[in-house]
């Protein structure tokens, strides 16, 4: 056990943190198993210890930039097995698949009609009702199963449930659906690197079958269907909507006790503070870009876009 307390204190110790030290970051561990627990499971383990209540941190948003920004996942990965099963299960699997795409849970003032599909039953039920006396259709649908054409797709939150393996499917559904001058918003979550699996805990309890995809990934994707005429990187604003959330969460909990137990509090608290960090540490972005079929002449702008009644200006320099 004295081994295992040595090499996760060294290991936390390289980035600025302390096991039961003074500072708002610095772990405090209540349980001695918690060592060899996360030294065998990794990530994995580092949560669900949390979530059972093994450790605190008064502020896990700080504890993550910490570890984040100091790179420590490149020293410590989970145990050899856990880690290349993982990583085998991506290459070899499309946990993404049709089949397997219901695992995870998915206009009044400006004169349009709009035709919403989702994957979670609860949200088709919460749509449904929310915009019962709008021009809104809602449908339990898999984004592969949509046909029509539309003058603009939007797609929010629903690119990182895609995976790798789909991405370049994805945009072809999207551009056989979209009308030749119409515009593509795509807001995805991103990551710095380019990948083939999500983060064990995450995937475990917060978004099954997810994965954030990349720059380069979503470049690929789009190659040879879509003009990029935008792409906003909105990622350190995504550090306070966290934390507001997190704030909103724990100010209302009381109400949601007979619901929820402790241990629920515990990972969403988790999930929230440790998400914001990644974000903190500029190692998560939250991107929203504009596509369209053909290019837009004169080039996009939000106010002078062609679907926009006001006239382009030029201005010279």
């Amino acid at each position: 056990m004295a081994d295992f307390k040595n090499t996760v204190e060294k290991i936390l110790k390289s980035v600025d943190v302390e096991i039961n030290g003074s500072r708002p970051w610095d772990l405090q561990v209540h349980d001695e198993r918690f060592y060899s627990r996360v030294l065998s499971g990794g990530s994995l383990a580092f949560g669900e210890s949390y979530m059972d209540g093994w450790w605190d941190c008064k502020a896990l948003d700080q504890l993550s930039d910490k570890l984040l920004s100091g790179h420590i996942d490149k020293q410590v990965r989970s145990s050899i097995p856990s880690f290349f099963i993982v990583y085998l299960k991506a290459y070899l699997f499309n946990t993404q698949s049709k089949k397997r795409a219901y695992i995870v849970g998915e206009a009044e003032n400006y004169g349009v009609s709009v035709h919403g599909v989702t994957i979670s039953r609860q949200q088709v039920e919460f749509a449904q009702d929310s915009c019962k006396d709008l021009d809104v259709s809602i449908e339990l649908k898999d984004y592969r199963e949509l046909k029509g054409q539309y003058d603009c797709i939007v797609s929010v939150g629903m690119f990182e449930h895609v995976g790798y393996k789909n991405y370049k499917n994805f945009m072809k559904v999207v551009h056989r659906c979209l009308k030749e001058d119409g515009l593509f918003l795509l807001h995805t979550i991103g990551r710095n690197y380019s990948g083939r699996a999500t983060e064990p805990w995450i995937n475990k309890y917060i978004f099954p079958n997810g994965m954030t995809p990349s720059a380069q990934q979503i470049s690929a994707a789009l190659e040879g269907l879509f003009v990029v005429e935008d792409w906003h990187n909105f990622g350190q604003d995504y550090d306070a909507t966290l934390m507001s959330w997190n704030k909103n969460f724990q100010s209302n909990f009381d109400k949601l006790k007979d619901l929820y137990d402790d241990r629920f509090k515990r990972m969403w608290e988790y999930y929230l503070l440790m998400c914001a960090g990644t974000f903190r540490a500029r190692r998560n972005q939250l991107w929203q870009l504009v596509m369209s079929k053909r290019g837009i002449k004169g080039g996009y702008t939000y106010k002078n876009n062609p679907r926009f009644d006001e006239p382009r200006k030029d201005t010279e320099n």
